[in-house]
């Protein structure tokens, strides 16, 4: 009677051993699924998942400057470089090379920023804002980039925005039919005039 008592004490010890053998599995299998959807959306902080965000959020913004870009030139078109939030700029007439934006001529820069600003203007028409400022930047342009750029600023007249252009470039002055012109005072101060 000892032994039976003794063989059936380790049959409900080994029982026990088993169940919790089993509840570490489960437990261990738990685990190793919070790991996985830590590596893809990060820690409490939420670092790694604002970054996924950001970065849709800058392909969409990225394909609205598209939009706008090829509309003053079909030879440029921004890309995210890929697990970053940082942008180039591929070269159509270069074989579709691709070149940090940081390394772009005047003019190109401002296509460039004249795009973004414009898609950014895109996204805030859901959020309100109905104001662009462009500001300076013309003079860098050739007679042939000058007119597609402000082609793509004319073409925002009749929408709900309004568009203000701050230049002294003659060429861009004579196309722009409301104007306000601001002039220095010899007294020190200036004046500002608007002309219809």
């Amino acid at each position: 009677q000892y032994e039976l008592t003794q063989t059936i004490q380790q049959d409900d010890e080994n029982q026990r051993k088993k169940s919790q053998t089993q509840h570490l599995e489960q437990l261990h299998i738990e685990l190793e699924r919070w790991k996985q959807l830590c590596n893809i959306f990060g820690d409490s902080e939420g670092t790694k998942m604002r970054k996924i965000a950001q970065s849709f959020i800058l392909s969409t913004l990225l394909d609205a400057a598209n939009y706008h870009l090829n509309r003053m030139s079909d030879r440029y078109r921004l890309l995210v470089i890929q697990n970053t939030l940082d942008m180039k700029l591929e070269d159509k007439y270069q074989g579709f090379a691709t070149r940090n934006v940081h390394s772009i001529s005047g003019g190109e820069s401002f296509m460039v920023s004249l795009s973004l600003a414009l898609a950014l203007a895109d996204f805030g028409q859901g959020i309100g804002v109905e104001t662009l400022f462009i500001d300076e930047g013309f003079g860098s342009l050739d007679s042939d980039a000058l007119s597609k750029a402000y082609a793509a600023l004319a073409s925002l007249a009749g929408s709900n925005r309004l568009v203000g252009i701050i230049s002294h470039v003659a060429e861009l002055k004579e196309r722009i039919d409301r104007q306000i012109d601001v002039r220095k005072l010899p007294s020190g101060g200036s004046t500002a005039t608007l002309v219809v």
